[in-house]
């Protein structure tokens, strides 16, 4: 699957009861993936885990694995190096070709089939190099276990927890063309909601949630708790 071309908002923050949480909304303008979305439990020598996945999809891109952690990845935003986009795209193509790092949702696979705890995820997350750059979020079940790692191929900056990611760049001096529709403003309204969001989606609202939505969830690794609703598509908002 070399599609690739989502916009995503994301969070990760204490959870009320204890542990921490992720929460996590996809945006991705393709019709069917509300419709056929599947929770796909999996067994690992690492321990079993859930992937929220489609049919076909063989990377992650969100996930848990109970008592372990639960972690996700928006994509990053595209590196400028033409004065136009479609060009852009087309040289961050052939520069793709030439890397021999993981693509990012393959990482994140192979993250929950190996890495036992939230230590060994971070680091496998944060250190190796990777095909192309990519937003990862963790969060695990002890206190403070909890980021956002924004990812270049060979580099990392590492955000703790509270902390909120869309489609574009945190890290002082990176730059890039920001994914998806007001990437500034989704981040901005989750961050103000991460703090008193209740155990449910009722922190869900615009912009993050938007006619594009796809799916929406709330993953708790320390409980072992996850709620996952789809968007099916109508032809105006979505319907959750």
């Amino acid at each position: 699957n070399v599609s690739y071309e989502w916009g995503c908002t994301g969070g990760v923050t204490p959870a009320p009861a204890g542990g921490n949480r992720l929460m996590r909304v996809l945006d991705w303008p393709l019709d069917g993936l509300g419709t056929h979305l599947v929770a796909a439990r999996q067994t690992s020598a690492a321990g079993d885990w859930i992937n929220l996945t489609w049919p076909g999809f063989v990377g992650c891109i969100q996930g848990l694995a109970p008592g372990r952690f639960a972690a996700a990845l928006n994509q990053a935003p595209m590196a400028r190096r033409t004065p136009l986009m479609p060009l852009d795209w087309v040289v961050n193509r052939g520069r793709l070709w030439r890397r021999d790092g993981l693509p990012p949702a393959h990482l994140l696979r192979r993250v929950f089939e190996t890495c036992a705890d939230y230590a060994a995820a971070k680091a496998a997350l944060r250190d190796p190099p990777l095909a192309l750059p990519t937003i990862f979020l963790l969060s695990g079940p002890g206190r403070g276990q909890g980021c956002v790692i924004e990812r270049r191929e060979t580099d990392a900056t590492v955000f703790e927890q509270p902390a909120a990611a869309a489609n574009h760049w945190q890290t002082p001096g990176w730059t890039g063309r920001p994914r998806g529709e007001d990437s500034q403003g989704r981040r901005r309204t989750l961050a103000a909601r991460l703090a008193d969001a209740g155990p449910d989606l009722t922190w869900l609202a615009p912009p993050v949630l938007n006619e594009t939505t796809r799916l929406a969830m709330v993953a708790e690794p320390a409980s072992g708790r996850l709620i996952a609703r789809a968007a099916v598509e109508r032809g105006l908002a979505p319907v959750l």
